[in-house]
C-alpha cells in the first residue's frame, strides 16, 4: 500500500517536472521567437536608414559638426528650434557679426521642445557656446499635430547620437514612433525602384565621407552648420488670411516641461539663452486674432518662470520696410533676402546686450503699435464650392486695420496667365452663380484693394469644390476682422 503511494507520488512529481521542462521551453521558445522578430526588425531598420530613405539635411548637419569637434573648433552661439530657425538664422552671418568662429542652427522640421532640448544637450556636450538661442513661433506653447510631432521626432533622433536618440524615444515616444519602418515620411517618398535605394545608399554614404557638393541652383538647398537657404521668395500681398486665436487651455505640459530643462541645461552649463521669435508675416500675425495676448503670455512665463530674456522680431520696427512679403518664402519661413536682414538684426541686438544697452528702441511696444504703422490689406482668403442644387457660393475674407475699407473682385483663369472679371468691385464677401456659370476645378482668384484706389493689396486663388470637400455651406467669414 505504502510502496504504491509512494510509487504514484514518484510518477506525480516526475510528471509535475516535466510539465516545469515543457514550460521553461516553452518560454524560451516565445523568447526565440521574440528575439527573432527583434532582430529582423533592428535589420529592417538598418535597412531603411540606409536604403528607404535618400540624403536629408541631418547627413550634412551630422557631417559638419563631427568634423568640427575632431578639429577642435570654437562654436560662439547655438540656435535651437523648428524650420523658421534652419532657414532664418543664417550662420555665417551670424558668426561674422558676432566674431564667433561657427555658429549652429541646431533645428530640424516640426521640432518640439523636447527635441530642441535633445539637440542643445548634444551640442553642448561637443562645444561650449557663449550663448544658446531658442525660436519660438506664436503657437510654440502648443502640442504638435500627432503625424507632426512623429516626423519630427524621427528627424530630431537623426540628428543626435544614437544612444541620445534612445533616451529620447524611450522618454517620450510612444512604441509605434520607434521606428523609420513606422513612417514613411522618412523614406523620401516613394520607392520606384532598386536602382533608386541603390541610389540612397550610395548618396547617403557620400555625404558621410565628406565627398558631397551642394547644388546651389535648386530652390532649396543645405548652406552652413545647419542653415537651410530657402531661394523662392513670395508675392507682395499673395498670403492665405486664415483663423487663428492663443488659447492659454491648449498650452501642452511637454512643451512647458522641456523649455524648463533647456533653461536648467543652459544655468548648468553656464550659457546665456535667450528665447526669440523670427519675423512673421503680417498675414500671419493678422490672422492671429489675440496675438498680443500670445506675447504677453510668452513673456511673462519665459522671463518670469525661466530667468532669461525674450526677443520678439514679429514686432521688430520699420518691419514693413524690412520684412516685406517678398523676403519670405511663405507665410513664417523667411527667404534668403529676409534670413540676412534678420541676421544681421539679431546680431545687432545681442551685441547691444552684450553692451548693456536698453534694445528696447528696437522693438514695438505692442501689436497695436505695429499695426498703426501698416497701410495696406495684409492678406486674403477665398473659398468657391459647388453646391448640391448646382449652383457656386464663393466666400472670402481679408485681414486690415479697422480704418481700411477693403473692395473685392473675383476673376477666372482662362489661360496659364490670362484672368477675366466675374464680377465688379464690391464690398460684399459672398457671391452666388447660377448653375453652369463654373466648372469644378477651375481656377479662380479674389482681387482686394483699398475703396478708392486702383491698386491690388492682396489676392489669393482657390480651386472650385464640391461643397462636401469643403464643409457646410453657411460658414461665413467676417470680412471686417
Amino acid at each position: 500500500m505504502r510502496s504504491s503511494e509512494n510509487q504514484q507520488n514518484g510518477n506525480q512529481q516526475i510528471k509535475e517536472q516535466q510539465a516545469a521542462v515543457s514550460g521553461k521551453g516553452k518560454v524560451l521558445r516565445r523568447v526565440g521567437v521574440l528575439a527573432a522578430a527583434a532582430a529582423v526588425l533592428i535589420c529592417a531598420e538598418a535597412i531603411a536608414r540606409q536604403c528607404f530613405d535618400s540624403v536629408h539635411y541631418a547627413n550634412y548637419y551630422n557631417y559638419e559638426i563631427k568634423q568640427m569637434e575632431e578639429q577642435g573648433a570654437e562654436v560662439g552661439m547655438v540656435i535651437g528650434g523648428a524650420s523658421q530657425v534652419y532657414h532664418g538664422c543664417d550662420t555665417e552671418i551670424l558668426a561674422s557679426e558676432l566674431g564667433y568662429e561657427n555658429v549652429i542652427a541646431a533645428s530640424s522640421a516640426g521640432q518640439a521642445s523636447d527635441g530642441t532640448y535633445y539637440m542643445i544637450r548634444d551640442a553642448l556636450n561637443r562645444f561650449t557656446p557663449e550663448y544658446v538661442v531658442v525660436g519660438m513661433s506664436w503657437d510654440r506653447f502648443f502640442p504638435k499635430r500627432l503625424v507632426g510631432l512623429h516626423g519630427g521626432r524621427l528627424l530630431v533622433k537623426d540628428h543626435i547620437p544614437f544612444w541620445d536618440g534612445v533616451e529620447f524615444f524611450l522618454k517620450e515616444a510612444p512604441v509605434g514612433q520607434w521606428f523609420n519602418l513606422s513612417d514613411l515620411i522618412r523614406f523620401g517618398g516613394s520607392v520606384k525602384s532598386i536602382q533608386q535605394l541603390k541610389d540612397n545608399y550610395r548618396t547617403r554614404q557620400e555625404v558621410a565621407s565628406g565627398d558631397w557638393n551642394i547644388d546651389t541652383t535648386k530652390s532649396s538647398y543645405y548652406g552652413k552648420n545647419g542653415f537651410i537657404v530657402f531661394k523662392e521668395t513670395a508675392k507682395q500681398g499673395a498670403l492665405v488670411a486664415e483663423d487663428l486665436t492663443f488659447d492659454e487651455s491648449r498650452i501642452a505640459p511637454l512643451e512647458i516641461k522641456y523649455m524648463k530643462k533647456i533653461a536648467d541645461l543652459c544655468r548648468e552649463r553656464g550659457v546665456k539663452l535667450i528665447w526669440m521669435t523670427l519675423p512673421s508675416t503680417l498675414a500671419e500675425l493678422y490672422s492671429i486674432d489675440n496675438y498680443q495676448y500670445a506675447i504677453d503670455y510668452a513673456t511673462k512665463f519665459l522671463e518670469e518662470e525661466t530667468g532669461f530674456p525674450y526677443l520678439n522680431f514679429s514686432l521688430i520696427r520699420n518691419r514693413e520696410e524690412l520684412f516685406p512679403d517678398t523676403v519670405f518664402s511663405d507665410h513664417i519661413h523667411l527667404a534668403q533676402p529676409g534670413a540676412e536682414i534678420f541676421s544681421r538684426l539679431f546680431a545687432e541686438a545681442v551685441k547691444r546686450m552684450e553692451a548693456g544697452e536698453d534694445i528696447s528702441d528696437m522693438f514695438y511696444d505692442s501689436v497695436e503699435e505695429m499695426k498703426a504703422d501698416v497701410h495696406r490689406i495684409v492678406g486674403s482668403w477665398l473659398q468657391v464650392t459647388r453646391r448640391r442644387n448646382g449652383t457656386f457660393l464663393a466666400q472670402y475674407k481679408s485681414l486690415q486695420n479697422e480704418d481700411i475699407i477693403p473692395e473685392y473682385r473675383l476673376v477666372l483663369q482662362t489661360g496659364e496667365d490670362v484672368w477675366e472679371p466675374l464680377t465688379d468691385w464690391t464690398d460684399e464677401t459672398i457671391v452666388e452663380f447660377p448653375e453652369g456659370t463654373l466648372e469644378l476645378g477651375q481656377k479662380v482668384r479674389v482681387e482686394v484693394r483699398q475703396k478708392g484706389l486702383d491698386t491690388v493689396d492682396a489676392y489669393w486663388t482657390a480651386t472650385v469644390i464640391e461643397q462636401s470637400a469643403a464643409g457646410h455651406e453657411e460658414e461665413v467669414f467676417d470680412a471686417t476682422e
